[in-house]
């Protein structure tokens, strides 16, 4: 055997053996357990729970990862944490158990016990009172933080709104026909 293919034996060798590597690596990740281990700072699990509910109420597509779904609550848990006040975290937690409060007067349970349907046929009901209200009110302020959140994914912005990485072209007043989506800076959220 000459040199040279004793090299490309080796090089093919040791490409295999990194490549075998990777993929045991990879299958080993998707096959780890995808339960929910996330325990929130300032949240209670009741709240957090509540939140993601409302999360997935308010997301429903079941082509957006549920692992992007749940980055969601996270956010808003880091968001209440380190970037509010002790007075806007205290008038949070006084509103989502209001919130909590109304869903049992109107529906009979607690917003986390009612079923998916009941849980709908309450939003709608919260949505129609933020849309009439002048005020704000804690069902907006909560979509608000979901789509914030959910937007600063790097899901959310590169697959459903029209990212192009920085630098580069910007073109401020282009019609949306031209572009189909909403356009995104470099801005992304990852926990």
């Amino acid at each position: 055997m000459d040199r040279r293919s004793a090299l490309k034996k080796t090089g093919m060798l040791l490409g295999t053996g990194l490549t075998l590597t990777t993929s045991t690596t990879l299958l080993q990740s998707c096959l780890q357990d995808t339960k929910e281990t996330w325990e929130p700072k300032f949240l209670s699990k009741e709240i957090a729970r509540l939140v993601g509910e409302v999360v997935y109420l308010l997301i429903p597509d079941p082509d957006i990862p549920n692992s992007i779904k749940n980055v969601v609550p996270k956010y808003i848990d880091t968001v209440l944490l380190d970037y509010t006040g002790k007075e806007e975290q205290d008038k949070f937690i006084k509103e989502v158990n209001a919130f909590d409060s109304r869903c049992k007067k109107i529906m009979g349970k607690d917003f986390i016990a009612c079923n998916d349907d009941q849980k709908i046929t309450f939003l709608k009901k919260e949505e129609k009172h933020f849309v009439e209200s002048r005020e704000p009110t804690f069902y907006g302020t909560l979509k608000q933080m979901i789509f914030e959140s959910f937007f600063r994914t790097e899901y959310g912005i590169t697959q459903l709104l029209h990212f192009e990485a920085l630098p580069g072209s910007y073109s401020g007043c282009i019609p949306m026909s031209d572009i189909g989506r909403i356009q995104h800076s470099n801005d992304v959220f990852k926990l």
